[in-house]
């Protein structure tokens, strides 16, 4: 099984009642929400790469996948 992907959704849901609408949507298209920011209008979490297209089509949020690097240790001939 592959690994999970952290992505984190910005809803754009007017009037704000619908937000919790939006939420159930992205989680029924295989979002695990690991945080929800209500205020800011952002939640958290990881899902599957397969349904990542699932998770776009979600009208009302816009999905960006997390992108993560590590840096080597000071003392690397690269930098």
């Amino acid at each position: 099984m592959p690994s999970k992907t952290p992505v984190s959704v910005l809803i754009e849901a007017s009037p704000p009642d619908r937000f919790e609408d939006v939420v159930a949507r992205l989680r029924a298209a295989g979002l695990d929400v690991e945080q929800v920011l209500e205020e800011a209008g952002v939640v958290l979490g990881q899902a599957a790469p397969d349904c990542l297209p699932a998770l776009t089509a979600v009208r009302g949020a816009t999905v960006e996948v997390q992108r993560s690097f590590q840096l080597g240790p000071p003392d690397s001939d690269v930098q």
